[in-house]
């Protein structure tokens, strides 16, 4: 079936589950026999120290991995990977995988862990990474060194400032990103890369100086084994890494002389945030009452969050094209890009308008089904 690329459908076939069948034809859109049979999926971690030994990361270190023998999913996650390529060729960003029962299936399963681990709750800042040559957009790569949030993100919601206070007392974060990987991602392909908690002056406390040097620079000058202290975190596909709020962490940038054998394949991950509802409320407001549209919310549900999520993270086009370029994909990449001075072509205005028109028809103040 030849690709079906935004720039030829119209706002209704966006919101269309038809639509989105035609593209991945081998996963479920709103699929009832699908749902009612997933309803409960089993979590991923056959063992209760699975969860505990993830807790004891988050704690200590900042951050746990978990491979792919440790984690089994309900669904097959190489289906999942031909899913986004589809849909990448399509000319979506790989986030559209929110569209499939399927990514709702392993989200069900990875809110069991990281709630047995850390007591954190579904947040819905999802977002999934596309990197390598065939994703079609040039350039991209993991995001450069950053935390995922900082002081200011926090406090402008009227949460406390001390970044102490953002902790568990057993040292477990109130908020918590289980990172996914679709397919093998390794050193090559941009697998992430951590500074533990241990060689980071400011990870808690009184955190990063204001104006002070950047926090990477100054976790290296830290101590005389800081460099020794940054790890890697290679997977298997179906393998997860889980990092708390202040971790620093980035994706590996790919070598540039080519590779000696055959290229890696291109690395497509899965991101799910989960916090503490105090902390950071959930990004769909049903969450916050008796009313979840959890575990399969509707599917015009997921389109909304599809559209906000892309306009969300556009902000990074100015500030980290490489990164944006990988969640992005070519179709927004392109509309976006700092190298022609962000004038998108007719085709991309039309499709940065129906996004933002889907993710507006969506959204309401009230705490009932639509996002905050």
């Amino acid at each position: 079936m030849a690709a079906i690329h935004r720039d030829v459908v119209t706002e209704d076939a966006l919101r269309s589950p038809a639509y989105w069948r035609a593209l991945c034809p081998h996963l479920h859109v709103c699929d009832a026999d699908y749902m009612r049979a997933h309803a409960t999926p089993p979590p991923p971690h056959a063992h209760r120290d699975v969860a505990a030994r993830v807790r004891d990361g988050l704690a200590i270190d900042g951050f746990a991995v978990a491979d792919a023998p440790t984690l089994e999913w309900a669904v097959d996650v190489d289906a999942l990977a031909d899913g986004s390529r589809a849909l990448l060729a399509a000319g979506w960003p790989a986030t559209a995988i929110l569209m499939y029962d399927e990514a709702w299936v392993l989200h069900a399963q990875a809110s069991r862990l990281v709630g047995e681990a850390c007591g954190t709750q579904p947040c819905l800042d999802i977002v999934s990474f596309a990197v390598g040559a065939d994703t079609l957009a040039e350039g991209a790569r993991g995001f450069s060194p950053h935390r995922d949030r900082q002081p200011d993100n926090w406090t402008a919601r009227g949460y406390p400032a001390p970044i102490d206070g953002t902790f568990a007392p057993d040292g477990t974060p109130k908020f918590c990103t289980l990172w996914l990987a679709l397919t093998r991602a390794s050193a090559a392909n941009s697998c992430l890369c951590f500074v533990p908690r241990w060689a980071d002056p400011g990870y808690a406390g009184k955190g990063d100086a204001p104006g002070g040097p950047d926090p990477l620079a100054r976790a290296l000058a830290s101590r005389p084994d800081a460099y020794q202290a940054i790890r890697a975190a290679p997977l298997l596909a179906g393998g997860a890494s889980l990092h708390a709020h202040r971790t620093i962490h980035w994706g590996s940038a790919p070598p540039r002389a080519p590779p000696v054998g055959a290229p890696p394949d291109v690395r497509i991950s899965l991101s799910f945030t989960f916090s503490d509802p105090a902390f950071e409320p959930p990004y769909l407001a049903a969450l916050a009452g008796a009313r979840s549209p959890l575990p399969f919310p509707l599917h015009e549900l997921r389109a909304a969050l599809l559209c906000a999520q892309a306009i969300n993270y556009s902000s990074l086009a100015a500030t980290d094209p490489p990164g944006w370029r990988a969640v992005g994909g070519a179709f927004l990449a392109h509309a976006l890009s700092p190298r022609d001075g962000g004038q998108a072509s007719a085709a991309a205005s039309r499709g940065l308008r129906a996004m933002l028109r889907t993710c507006l028809l969506y959204t309401s103040p009230s705490p009932r089904d639509g996002l905050l």
